[in-house]
Parts: structure tokens; C-alpha cells; sequence
């Protein structure tokens, strides 16, 4: 099997496990934005495209060629793995939640502080 086949093969299997996900969460519905939550819903589509991008860098990280060198051209001195191209990608899109985790933590270390001093000044 051609390395081409194989991210065919493996990008298809992760965008059926999108569309089940579909399934199971909302039914087959296109996505769109809500004007009055103000969110916008990936929709089936989004589900299938995400899926096929999870699949394709848990392969890379976890897959035969995770340690593989990926070497773009001849006189190159640093080459990257597979995995850590993929890595790459997960960090894309897990990164904004993770900034959004920390900013949310010190937020509401803030806020306890805040309530505290307020508790203090009123039992005074």
C-alpha cells in the first residue's frame, strides 16, 4: 500500500467516526449561526472534516511513521518527524482552548480573591 493510499484510507476511516459523531450528538444537520446564542454549529460537514484531521495526526503521531524524517529538500541540514508535524496540527487546534483554560484559571483566582476581601469588609 502506497503511502498516499494509506492517509486516503486512514482520513476516510476518521471522517466516518465524524459523521457517527454527528449521529450521536445532533443528527445530520448543516451547519449555521444561531443569532441569538451568538454561536455558530460546525454542522455534519464539520464533524467529517475534523474527524478526518484527528485521524490523520493520531496516525502520524502514534503510526509506522512517526519517527520517520520528512526531508523537503536536498540541502536541508534540519528535518522533522511525522509526529511532530502532527503535533503541530493538534496544537493548532487545541491550542486556543488551552489559552482560553489558563486565562479562565486566573480569572477565577482573581474573582476568589476579590470575593474574599469583599467577605472581610462586610463581616467588619
Amino acid at each position: 500500500m502506497s503511502l498516499l493510499t494509506a492517509v486516503l484510507w486512514i482520513a476516510g476511516l476518521g471522517a466516518l467516526g465524524g459523521l457517527a459523531k454527528s449521529f450521536i450528538e445532533e443528527g445530520v444537520r448543516l451547519g449555521g449561526f444561531n443569532r441569538e446564542s451568538k454561536v455558530w454549529t460546525p454542522g455534519w460537514i464539520g464533524h467529517v472534516i475534523v474527524g478526518a484531521i484527528a485521524a490523520l495526526v493520531v496516525w502520524c503521531i502514534y503510526g509506522p511513521f512517526s519517527g520517520q524524517k520528512i526531508d523537503t529538500s536536498p540541502g536541508v541540514n534540519y528535518t522533522f518527524t511525522f509526529s511532530q508535524a502532527a503535533g503541530s496540527v493538534l496544537v493548532g487546534i487545541c491550542g486556543a482552548e488551552i489559552l482560553q483554560r489558563l486565562a479562565d484559571k486566573r480569572a477565577d483566582i482573581v474573582t476568589k480573591n476579590n470575593l474574599a476581601k469583599a467577605l472581610k469588609e462586610q463581616i467588619k
